[in-house]
C-alpha cells in the first residue's frame, strides 16, 4: 500500500510520512485502523502539503537564502558560496522536525497547524522579510540613469539631477515595479525571454540617443 501513487513538496511532505507512521505503528499494536484509512490520508493530505510546502520552503525561504548568498557573494566575501549548501541543511534539520511533528500528533496534524494559525504568520513573515531583501537588491544592483541634459536659466543640469530631487532612485524603482506588475498581470504566461530581450533593446536605444 505504500507503493501507490504520492506526490507532495519533499520537505513539508515529511508531515505526512510522520502521520502515516504513527498509524501504521498503532495498527500493528492493534488499534482498529482499517488500511483504507492510512492509504486515504495520504491521498488526501498530500495535496496541502504541497502547497504549503511550495509556499514556505520553495517561494519564501531558498529566495531569501539565495539573496542573502548572492549580496554575500557580490561583496566578495565566499560566505555566499557557503550559504548555497546552507539551505540544504536547514531544509534537512526542519523536514526531520516536520516528521517527528507528523508523528507526534498523528491525522489530526494538518488541523492543529491551520487552527493554531502559525503557518499563516510564518508566510506573512517571510514574505515581509523577502520583500526588504529583494528591494535592498534592487536598489543597489540595478541602474537606470538619464544623461541626457538641458538648460535651466543658463545652467546646464541633467535629467537625472532633476529626477533624483524628486525621488532619489525613481527610475529604477519604476522599472522593477512595472516588471512585477507585468508578471502578476501575466500569470501562467510569463515570457520571461521577451522580457529579457525587451529590456536589452531598450537599453541599446536609450544609449544610441544618448540618454543613458
Amino acid at each position: 500500500r505504500h507503493l501507490m501513487f504520492f506526490n507532495t513538496e519533499g520537505i513539508w511532505g515529511s508531515v505526512v510520512h510522520g502521520i502515516v507512521l504513527a498509524m501504521e505503528e498503532q495498527r500493528a499494536l492493534g488499534a482498529p485502523i482499517p488500511i483504507e484509512a492510512i492509504t486515504g490520508i495520504k491521498a488526501g493530505l498530500m495535496g496541502p502539503f504541497a502547497g504549503i510546502g511550495d509556499t514556505i520552503t520553495w517561494g519564501t525561504v531558498k529566495p531569501i537564502m539565495y539573496t542573502m548568498a548572492v549580496l554575500a557573494s557580490a561583496d566578495g566575501s565566499p560566505i555566499g558560496w557557503f550559504m548555497i549548501f546552507l539551505f540544504a541543511i536547514v531544509a534537512g534539520i526542519y523536514s526531520w522536525a516536520l516528521m517527528l511533528m507528523g508523528y507526534r500528533l498523528g491525522k489530526n496534524a494538518l488541523s492543529s497547524m491551520i487552527s493554531s494559525g502559525w503557518i499563516d504568520r510564518i508566510i506573512s513573515g517571510a514574505s515581509i522579510l523577502g520583500l526588504f531583501i529583494v528591494g535592498g537588491l534592487a536598489a543597489s544592483n540595478v541602474s537606470l540613469n538619464l544623461t541626457g541634459t538641458y538648460m535651466s536659466a543658463g545652467t546646464e543640469k541633467t535629467i537625472q539631477s532633476v529626477i533624483d530631487g524628486i525621488v532619489p532612485g525613481l527610475l529604477p524603482l519604476a522599472l522593477i515595479m512595472g516588471l512585477c506588475y507585468y508578471f502578476s498581470k501575466n500569470k501562467g504566461n510569463q515570457k520571461f525571454g521577451k522580457v529579457v530581450v525587451g529590456l536589452l533593446v531598450l537599453g541599446v536605444l536609450l544609449a544610441l540617443l544618448g540618454l543613458v
